[in-house]
């Protein structure tokens, strides 16, 4: 009975979501547009909680940042947004969101079972240690032929093994690092500092950011889904720091490669949207419909 009743309270609740935001899209204001697309997408995060691990939280974060990097920038006059803008790129945005809103459950799997999946953890650790060397030889090769540009390390053998084993490397952290995460604070704080060692070098020496932002992921998701219970505000208070690393990791992402340091000419705003999400975002509106 009880949940038949939070079903049904559920439904009026994303009705009245989609009322509001809707009558916000109907005017001609960008401002308006935005605050409509906010409204249904953190609207929908309050049915669960904020809870970071359901699809209405990450899914719904990145695509409103996706979303409306491009409109922010363009409604602040920014220099990097000058194409014009297209109410109809928000209102198909508005009803792909609306789509996940009515057809996904609110609920979600909150128990996970990891130690009884995988076993070997000495052959693991082994792997770790094998694939982390293979990243650091990727990083000092690089080092000594001085690439100035990423395109210089385009279709490199060895760089792109190291390419290629820092996913490896990822995949048997995230492994690793679930596991582990009931035992000794130090072993997982080594386990984080080792991992991180070689990942580091090879961004700063590649330009690659996602293997950067990959492992602060999976490190945040691993220890919210398996330890939220019980380090919940120190997790969220991450978070934060978390999302100002983007725009920082941009600015320094050519920094072992030509020594510079780019986006010192950008405010805070627009380092931030244009650290990822401003590209993808604008490309919707350079093929808006006519």
């Amino acid at each position: 009975m009880l949940a038949k009743k939070r079903i049904g309270v559920n439904i009026i609740y994303k009705i009245l979501l989609t009322l509001i935001s809707g009558i916000l899209l109907l005017s001609d204001k960008i401002e308006l547009n935005i605050l409509s697309l906010t409204i249904l997408i953190f609207g929908s995060m309050i049915i669960v909680k904020f809870d970071l691990l359901h699809l209405y939280v990450w899914f719904g974060g990145v695509f409103y940042l996706y979303s409306i990097s491009y409109p922010v920038l363009y409604y602040i006059n920014s220099i990097y947004a000058t194409i014009g803008f297209s109410k109809e790129i928000i209102i198909m945005q508005w009803l792909a969101y609306l789509t996940v809103l009515f057809f996904v459950t609110s609920n979600r799997v909150i128990s996970y079972q990891f130690k009884n999946n995988y076993v070997n953890g000495v052959v693991n650790n082994y792997l770790i240690i094998f694939t982390a060397s293979i990243l650091v030889a990727s990083s000092f090769y690089m080092s000594l032929k001085g690439y100035a540009s990423k395109s210089e390390i385009d279709n490199n053998s060895i760089i792109e093994l190291g390419l290629r084993t820092g996913l490896v490397l990822l995949l048997l952290y995230g492994i690793e690092l679930a596991r582990n995460i009931d035992y000794n604070l130090k072993k997982i704080l080594l386990l984080i500092f080792f991992v991180f060692i070689p990942i580091f070098f090879f961004f700063y020496y590649s330009g690659e950011r996602d293997y950067l932002y990959r492992f602060f992921i999976l490190t945040f998701f691993i220890f919210y889904a398996l330890k939220g219970h019980m380090f919940k505000k120190r997790i969220m208070f991450s978070l934060p720091i978390l999302l100002v690393s983007i725009p920082i990791v941009n600015m320094f992402k050519y920094l072992g490669l030509s020594g510079e340091v780019k986006g010192t000419d950008k405010n805070f705003i627009e380092m931030f949207l244009m650290s990822d999400f401003h590209a993808a975002s604008r490309n919707l509106h350079i093929v808006k419909p006519k």
